[in-house]
C-alpha cells in the first residue's frame, strides 16, 4: 500500500486524540516499529509536495530500519544528500543500532557541529554493540593524522573524545606529550589530548604532567584543572603535589576561585551527610541560579532554588545537590559550592569553552559528563537519584552517569522540541539558519527519545489534558512494555508562600520612582513621570524570543493598550547584552521606531533578583491603587508551567498566559485569569484590549479575578507540598 506510513499519521490524527501532525507521525512510526507491518522503504514514497518535516522524519525511520536490515549499504544511501538528510540518516541509524561502516562515519566529520556529534555518537554506540572491526583503530588513527596535517582542530577534538568514550588505542603516551607541545596554542585540542590520557589510564604521563602543572603558573585555569584531574585518574595526584599547588596559588594574583576550590576539595574530601535518607541530584544546565532573566537563566533557577530548599528539609531526603553548569571562569568568579539552604548545597560544574547553550552543549558532551564525574568524586556527593529536565546532551550526560554509577534517573518530560517542530510541516523545504535549527531540533528529539530509554521514572506537568499530553509526543509511552512499566507522575511546581513585609513609604517610593529614574533602566526607556500613577503591566522573564517580548511591545502598541497602561519588562542583560538578546532589543527599537509616541510608557528593567520581582510586584497593589488592575502577561508562546506567572498572582496581579502548555492546568479563563491565543502579535493585542479597554468586563470583576488567582496559588501551590511529592516520586523510584 503507497504511502502508508503517512495514511497512517493522518489516520490516527483523524481519531482526535493527537494535538497535532508531528505527534501523530511519531506515533504512526512507533506503531510500524511495533508491529513491523510496513516495509521500511515505503517511508520514502513521497508525494511530490510533502512538508520538510514529514519528509526527514520519514527518511529517518526509513534509512535506519533498512540499514538495519541489512537491506541496503549505508554508502549507497548517502549518495547526494543534502545536511538536513545526512543528518537524517545518522539519527536514523542510530536509533535503529544499525551496523555501520566506521570509515564512512569517519569521512562525515568536519561538516558541522551536528554532524560531528552524530558521528560520535554513532561511532559509540557501534563499539558497544560489539560492531566495529578489528582494524577500527588503524582508520581512526588515519582520519586523525589527515586532520593534524590539515589543522582541523574540530575534527581532532571529535576523534579524540570518541576514542576516549569507546577506549581505542588511538595514541601512546610519548605522542601526546609530543602533541601536548605541538598545540600548546590551541586549548580545545591540549583539553581534548588530556581528556583522553585520562580514559585511557597513561600512566606513562605521570611525570611529565606534574613537571607541566608545576610550570602552569600563568596558563588558562581550564588547562590547569585539565593536568589536575588527568592527574588524578592516572594515579599521578598525591598531597604533596596538591600542598604545593595550593601554596602557588596562593601567592598568585588572579587564580579563580573555582580552581581553588577544587584544589581545597581534593585535599580535604568533605565527609558524607549524617542525615540518613535519599542523596538527590538536580540538574540545572541552563542558567545560573540566583540569576534569573540573565541569558538562559529563567523560571527554572527560581523554582530548584526553591524546591531544593525545600526537598532538604522534607522527611527521607537527606542531601540535595543542585548541579550547574557554569561556563567557566564566569566573570563573577564563582565558589565551587555554596550552600544555598540547610541541607541543599549548589555545586558549579567547570565545563570551559564557549558559552553553553544548548546547542554548544551538542559539541561538549563529552567535557560535561566529565566535568560532572569529577566534580560530584571531588566533593564526595554520590547521588541516589539524578533529575534531569531538558532535551538536550547535558541531561543525557547526567543520565549516563546515575547508569554507570548504578543509581537512578528521573526526567520531566515536556514536549520540548517536538511543539517547536510543527511550523516546518507546512514548509517543503528550509535553508540557512532556519535549516541548522531544524536540524538541530530534530536531533534533540532523538536525544529525549534516548533519555526516556535511559531512566527509571517520568515527572510531567499538570495539563488540562493529563498524561495524555505526553503520550502525544512520546508513543513508547504507551507501545513500548519496558517504557510502560516505568512510573510516572504529574506535580504541579510551586513557590515559597509568604508575605513580603510591606516596604517603609521612601523603600515604597524607590521602587515605584525607580521604573522612572531606575539608574540601569535601558537608555530611552524610561517612564515618563507625568504617567507614574497609571496601571502597569508587567513582563518578567529571559529576554529571548521564547519569551516573545517583542511581540508583546508590538501589541501593546498596535492594540492601543499604551495610552491606559505602562508596560514594564524586566529582563535580559542590558549592559552586556548577549546576541539573542541585542536581538530582541533591535525588534523592541523597531515597534518605538515606528511608534514614538509611546515611548514614555515603556520601561526597560535588566533582570532583578526573584526577591527585587516580588517585592516590585507586591509593591505595586500595595501602594499604586488603581481603577483598573494591574497586570502580569506572560507572552511566551508556550509555557510549561509558570513559576513567574504563579508569582503574579500571589501578588495579587491580573495574570494572562498562553493557551499552549501548562497554565490551563489552574487557570480558568474568567474565573482566576485570563488564556490567550499568543501566536502573533495581533491575537496578544485582541485578547488584552477585549478584557482590558472593552465594556464587558467591569473593573471590580477584574479585581475579583486577581484576588481569584490569589488565592489559587496560596491554596494550592506551596513549594512545601510539590517537595513532599517529589520526595515520595524518589523513593517510589528507588524501590521499584
Amino acid at each position: 500500500m503507497p504511502n502508508s506510513i503517512p495514511n497512517l499519521a493522518h489516520y490516527l490524527r483523524a481519531m482526535g486524540n493527537l494535538p497535532d501532525d508531528y505527534a501523530a507521525l511519531r506515533h504512526a512510526l512507533a506503531l510500524s516499529q511495533a508491529f513491523t507491518t510496513i516495509a521500511p522503504a515505503e517511508g520514502l514514497a513521497l508525494p511530490l509536495h510533502t512538508g520538510i518535516l514529514e519528509r526527514l522524519t520519514l527518511q529517518e525511520y526509513a534509512w535506519g530500519r533498512l540499514a538495519r536490515q541489512g537491506a541496503v549499504a549505508v554508502q549507497s544511501l548517502a549518495t547526494n544528500l543534502t545536511h538536513k538528510e545526512l543528518a537524517a540518516l545518522l539519527r536514523g541509524l542510530i536509533r535503529n543500532r544499525a551496523s555501520t561502516e566506521a570509515t564512512w562515519l569517519l569521512a562525515q566529520l568536519g561538516r558541522s557541529d551536528t554532524l560531528d556529534a552524530l558521528v560520535q555518537d554513532a561511532l559509540v554506540l557501534q563499539a558497544e554493540l560489539g560492531m566495529l572491526s578489528p582494524d577500527f583503530t588503524v582508520h581512526l588513527r588515519r582520519a586523525f593524522d589527515d586532520a593534524e596535517r590539515r589543522h582541523r582542530s574540530r575534527t581532532l577534538v571529535t576523534l579524540l573524545d570518541s576514542a576516549a568514550e569507546i577506549g581505542a588505542r588511538l595514541l601512546s603516551a610519548g605522542e601526546i606529550a609530543a602533541l601536548l607541545v605541538a598545540w600548546n596554542a590551541h586549548t580545545p585540542v591540549l583539553l581534548a589530548l588530556l581528556r583522553y590520557a585520562a580514559a585511557l589510564r597513561l600512566e606513562e604521563l605521570i611525570e611529565p604532567l606534574r613537571t607541566y602543572l608545576n610550570a602552569s603558573s600563568g596558563a588558562q585555569p581550564a588547562l590547569r584543572l585539565a593536568l589536575v584531574n588527568t592527574l588524578g585518574a592516572i594515579g599521578g595526584l598525591d598531597c604533596p603535589l596538591l600542598d604545593a599547588f595550593a601554596a602557588r596559588l596562593a601567592h598568585e594574583p588572579t587564580p579563580t576561585r573555582l580552581l581553588r576550590d577544587i584544589i581545597a576539595a581534593l585535599r580535604a574530601p568533605s565527609p558524607p551527610p549524617t542525615t540518613k535518607g535519599l542523596k538527590i541530584a538536580q540538574c540545572m544546565f541552563l542558567g545560573r541560579i540566583g540569576q534569573a532573566g540573565k541569558g538562559d537563566s529563567g523560571g527554572l533557577g527560581v523554582f530548584l532554588a526553591a524546591l531544593g530548599d525545600a526537598l532538604a528539609q522534607t522527611p527521607g531526603i537527606a542531601q540535595v545537590t543542585t548541579l550547574v553548569l557554569l561556563n567557566g571562569p564566569a566573570e563573577d568568579d564563582p565558589p565551587l559550592t555554596f550552600d544555598h539552604g540547610k541541607g541543599h548545597t549548589v555545586v558549579h560544574i567547570p565545563v570551559y569553552g564557549q558559552t553553553l547553550t544548548q546547542y554548544q552543549m551538542m559539541v561538549q558532551a563529552t567535557p560535561i559528563r566529565i566535568a560532572i564525574e569529577q566534580a560530584l568524586r571531588a566533593l564526595g556527593i554520590e547521588p541516589d537519584v539524578f533529575h534531569v529536565r531538558y532535551a538536550d546532551h547535558g541531561s543525557r550526560a547526567a543520565v549516563q552517569i546515575a547508569k554507570k554509577w548504578g543509581k537512578r534517573a528521573v526526567y520531566t518530560l515536556t514536549a520540548d522540541p517536538h511543539r517547536r517542530l510543527l511550523p516546518a510541516f507546512a514548509k517543503e523545504n528550509v535553508k540557512g539558519l532556519e535549516a541548522k535549527t531544524l536540524t538541530f531540533e530534530l536531533t534533540r528529539a532523538l536525544i529525549a527519545d534516548q533519555i526516556v530509554a535511559l531512566t527509571d521514572g517520568f515527572v510531567g506537568m499538570p495539563t488540562s489534558e493529563g498524561p495524555d499530553a505526553l503520550r502525544a509526543y512520546f508513543p513508547q509511552l504507551i507501545l513500548d512494555p519496558a517504557t510502560r512499566a516505568k512510573p510516572l507522575v504529574l506535580i504541579a511546581e510551586g513557590i515559597q508562600l509568604g508575605e513580603v513585609a510591606p516596604p517603609e513609604q521612601q523603600q515604597d517610593s524607590t521602587l515605584l520612582h525607580g521604573m522612572c529614574r531606575f539608574e540601569s533602566c535601558q537608555q530611552g526607556y524610561r517612564l515618563d513621570p507625568s504617567f507614574e500613577a497609571r496601571p502597569v503591566m508587567l513582563n518578567v522573564g529571559r529576554l529571548h524570543p521564547v519569551k516573545q517580548q517583542s511581540l508583546l511591545v508590538e501589541a501593546w502598541v498596535e492594540s492601543g493598550l499604551w495610552r491606559t497602561y505602562n508596560l514594564t519588562l524586566v529582563g535580559g542583560n542590558l549592559e552586556t547584552p548577549n546576541a539573542v538578546e541585542r536581538a530582541m532589543q533591535a525588534r523592541i527599537e523597531a515597534t518605538f521606531a515606528r511608534y514614538p509616541e509611546a515611548r514614555g510608557c515603556f520601561c526597560f528593567l535588566p533582570a532583578l533578583s526573584n526577591a527585587e520581582v516580588r517585592r516590585l510586584e507586591r509593591t505595586l497593589i500595595l501602594s499604586l491603587p488603581t481603577t483598573l488592575p494591574h497586570v502580569y502577561v506572560c507572552s511566551s508562546f508556550k509555557e510549561e508551567f509558570g513559576i513567574a506567572v504563579l508569582e503574579a498572582m500571589d501578588a495579587g496581579l491580573l495574570v494572562f498566559g498562553p493557551r499552549m502548555g501548562g497554565l490551563s492546568s489552574y487557570i480558568t479563563p474568567g474565573e482566576n485569569g485570563f488564556l490567550m491565543d499568543t501566536s502573533n502579535a495581533a491575537e496578544i493585542g485582541a485578547a488584552l484590549a477585549a478584557t482590558l479597554q472593552g465594556n464587558v468586563i467591569s473593573p471590580h470583576r477584574l479585581h475579583a479575578v486577581a484576588a481569584a488567582g490569589q488565592r489559587t496559588v496560596r491554596e494550592r501551590f506551596d513549594i512545601r507540598v510539590t517537595a513532599q511529592a517529589f520526595a515520595d516520586f524518589y523513593h517510589r523510584c528507588v524501590s521499584s
